[in-house]
């Protein structure tokens, strides 16, 4: 048979776990002791490297590059951009992208030729996904939702002549 103090707990807790979808949490709920729900979302920090080059492996300098956090709902993958300020390829053709974000599982780095004719001729956009990388934690990192960084090496973007 349940007891008033049991039902009490089960619409505490239903309660304080939809409080914390909206985003609104507690410490700790003292009356019961059994429920613990923390303000805010799991984050990560990644670091994201790459490498844009021709078909022939040249690489190609001033190439525009978003990075993106692919994130999935019933089914559909949908790409979410990232860094607010784009970056652009060196004269090595590499990128480097840092962001704080959700911990994504799957990133996706788009390519995009904005300087035309210069650097090589004109490119088509181009991107690709990677979800193979591992969050790795500092073990003197006491936050409960920093869940680590991530280093990601990403495959070399090989964009064709338009």
């Amino acid at each position: 048979m349940k007891t008033k103090k049991h039902n009490k707990a089960r619409a505490l807790g239903f309660f304080s776990m939809l409080l914390a979808l909206l985003g609104v949490g507690c410490e700790k709920i003292e009356e019961i002791g059994i429920v613990e729900v923390m303000y805010g979302s799991p984050s990560a920090h990644f670091s994201v490297k790459g490498k844009v080059t021709d078909e022939s492996g040249n690489p190609i300098q001033n190439i525009q590059v978003n990075l993106y956090g692919v994130t999935s709902f019933q089914g559909q993958d949908y790409a979410v951009p990232k860094n607010h300020q784009p970056v652009k390829t060196d004269t090595k053709g590499t990128y480097l992208v840092e962001m704080n974000d959700i911990p994504y599982t799957t990133i996706q780095v788009n390519a995009k030729d904005i300087d035309g004719a210069a650097n090589g001729g004109e490119f088509a956009s181009d991107s690709l996904r990677n979800s193979s990388f591992t969050f790795i934690k500092d073990k003197n990192d006491k936050s409960a939702w920093f869940v680590g960084n991530a280093d990601i090496q990403m495959p070399d973007i090989k964009l064709k002549k338009q």
